[in-house]
């Protein structure tokens, strides 16, 4: 079975619905596009994958993935994408942190 989130809220409202996480481990990802040919413009995701076990010893995959926005390398450019994707990874790191879950780079793939 597979659970797919569409906000890092979901993802943890998963997280603790489950019995546990498998090897207590969160795997997390950040990843861009360009979003132009000269490479100045890019769209910011953040992912995050469990496998989450079940008292009725079911398993499941977990994830989650959002567009974080657009980081822009030009004189009027930011970096919003990127301090999106910080603050949700910051938010997952804590929650995972609360509850003894350790976070990894990567993504689980059915």
């Amino acid at each position: 079975m597979k659970i797919t989130c569409s906000t890092v809220g979901e993802f943890l409202e998963n997280l603790d619905a489950a019995e546990s996480v498998h090897r207590a481990t969160v795997f997390y990802n950040s990843t861009s596009r360009p979003l132009n040919e000269a490479k100045t413009s890019w769209e910011m995701y953040y992912q995050l994958s469990a496998v989450l076990l079940f008292s009725d010893d079911t398993q499941a995959l977990l994830e989650m993935g959002v567009i974080c926005g657009i980081d822009r390398d030009t004189a009027d450019g930011g970096k919003d994408g990127s301090l999106k994707g910080e603050a949700l990874h910051n938010l997952a790191k804590a929650h995972c942190d609360q509850n003894k879950l350790t976070m990894l780079p990567g993504i689980l793939d059915a």
